[in-house]
C-alpha cells in the first residue's frame, strides 16, 4: 500500500456510495431498470479496481504483473497508481451516469473511449511516471 493514501481511497469509495444511493433514489419514482442494474454493477466493479490500485496495488494493471524488478524500477509506481486508480474512479462514475441516463446517455459511452485514448497518451509520453534513479 502508498503511504497515506487509506484516507482519499475511504473518500473515494463514500462519495461513490453516496453517489450511487442518490442515483438510486432519483430512479425510485421512475422505474429502476435492469440497464440501470447493470451499470450500477460495472460501476461497483470499475470503482472497486479504482481504489485498489489507488492504494497501490499494481497486479490490476496490464503489465506490470510481468515485469521484471529492475523494469519496474524504470517507473514512478506511486504516481501511476494514483493516476490509475483517480481515472478508474472517475470512469465508474461515467458509468453510474450512464445508468441513470438509460439509452438518452450512449454518448457517454464515447466519453468514456475518448478518456481512455487519453489517458493510455497521457501515461506513456509524461515523464512523472519514468522513475527518478
Amino acid at each position: 500500500m502508498v503511504e497515506g493514501r487509506l484516507r482519499g481511497a475511504l473518500i473515494m469509495g463514500v462519495s461513490w456510495a453516496t453517489a450511487s444511493v442518490a442515483s438510486f433514489c432519483f430512479l425510485l419514482d421512475k422505474q429502476v431498470t435492469l440497464v440501470f442494474c447493470a451499470f450500477l454493477t460495472l460501476s461497483l466493479i470499475v470503482v472497486a479496481i479504482g481504489i485498489s490500485v489507488y492504494l497501490g496495488t499494481t497486479k490490476l494493471l496490464a503489465g506490470f504483473n510481468t515485469m521484471s524488478e529492475c523494469e519496474m524500477s524504470k517507473y514512478n509506481v506511486a504516481n501511476i497508481t494514483s493516476f490509475m486508480g483517480v481515472f478508474l474512479v472517475a470512469v465508474s462514475y461515467i458509468f453510474l451516469i450512464q445508468g441513470v441516463l438509460g439509452s438518452a446517455g450512449r454518448a457517454l459511452l464515447l466519453v468514456v473511449v475518448g478518456m481512455l485514448v487519453i489517458a493510455v497518451i497521457y501515461v506513456n509520453f509524461n515523464s512523472r511516471f519514468k522513475s527518478e534513479a
